[in-house]
């Protein structure tokens, strides 16, 4: 597979479990911006995005997707301008990059 094939394919899985997600949602709303009231800054500028706000006689609950499953493939490795990548199955809404060099002189 094309690295353009892995990303549309994790893509899609993802889209796939959240429209399953949201079928058995009542009231509340998709994805809203919310600013958290803490005095310590837990997450950047203290926002966070749930994947639904419910709404129950006025009571709210934050509702998150939590997928069991993810679209898997055999790591691949390419080159981006002289950075090499080295890609592995991931959960789309739960990337992390980790470097292990230093990048001084690149020009992001």
């Amino acid at each position: 597979m094309t690295l353009e094939e892995i990303i549309n394919h994790h893509r899609n899985t993802y889209i796939n479990q959240l429209i399953s997600f949201y079928e058995n949602r009542g009231n509340g709303v998709k994805e809203i911006l919310l600013k958290l009231s803490s005095d310590e800054e837990t997450l950047l500028f203290n926002l966070t995005r749930p994947d639904f706000l419910s709404n129950k006689d006025g009571n709210y609950g934050v509702e998150e997707l939590y997928p069991d499953t993810f679209s898997n493939h055999q790591p691949i490795n390419f080159v981006y301008k002289k950075l090499n990548i080295e890609l592995h199955p991931i959960f789309w809404h739960g990337v992390e990059f980790i470097l292990d060099t230093k990048f001084a002189e690149f020009e992001w």
